[in-house]
């Protein structure tokens, strides 16, 4: 998980986040019906303005204190990429001894979790792509829509990052970057486009681009620790 999509889980995932954490997967369902019904139901009255739960949702959010570990937090801000790893068993040890003498000459570093931060790193890792979703609701009046790409990379590669041309870069709100340890096929963008700047063409660019390196359309995953 990149830094960008960490802030965006961080602010526009909190209420997922304490949903499950506090209620569980098993009332996720009910909620999202919940929801859709209500959007359903508010589109047809011209005094709501669009994604009235997502924004509702998103103020509601804000009322709770801030709901990551202080550990989570000094290593975003130390690190810019961070992976996540969960490890059982005889695992455990030789995962830790490798990681040691992997960073005694690499650049980065690691802490074994609390069963508390464990659970709330992969639950904030959960919450990422629908925070990518929820911020374009909440921002539907600044931004257009989402073009997500996935990066389908070799196994040896080492550039991970697509490189658009300055004319699309420059144009574009917020790139995230996150997908799954060990499959190379990584979500290498879900891009935030200004509604100023009528990007339809844009995206289409941006996708001829990044089609060079096997580009599929869609939207997966990351989370890094370097």
């Amino acid at each position: 998980m990149h830094r960008d999509i960490y802030d965006i889980a961080e602010q526009y995932g909190k209420d997922t986040f304490l949903m499950i954490d506090k209620l569980g997967t098993d009332k996720m369902p009910f909620f999202f019906t919940l929801k859709g019904r209500t959007d359903a139901m508010l589109e047809k009255v011209k005094f709501f303005r669009p994604h009235f739960t997502d924004r509702a949702m998103q103020k509601f959010g804000h009322l709770f204190p801030s709901h990551l570990p202080p550990r989570m937090k000094n290593w975003r801000d130390k690190y810019e990429h961070h992976l996540l790893l969960k490890m059982a068993g005889d695992g455990v040890a030789e995962a830790q001894r490798w990681l040691n003498e992997f960073f005694k000459s690499a650049e980065g570093g690691f802490f074994t979790c609390t069963p508390e931060e464990g659970s709330k790193a992969f639950l904030h890792r959960f919450a990422a792509a629908g925070a990518a979703i929820r911020y374009q609701a909440v921002h539907a009046d600044e931004v257009e829509d989402i073009l997500a790409l996935d990066i389908a990379l070799r196994r040896n590669d080492t550039d991970w990052f697509e490189h658009l041309p300055p004319e699309i870069d420059s144009q574009l709100v917020h790139k995230l970057y996150y997908g799954h340890f060990m499959c190379h096929v990584f979500s290498s963008g879900l891009y935030r486009e200004e509604r100023r700047r009528r990007p339809r063409a844009e995206s289409a660019n941006a996708g001829a681009v990044a089609g060079a390196r096997g580009t599929i359309p869609g939207g997966a995953q990351r989370w890094t620790s370097v």
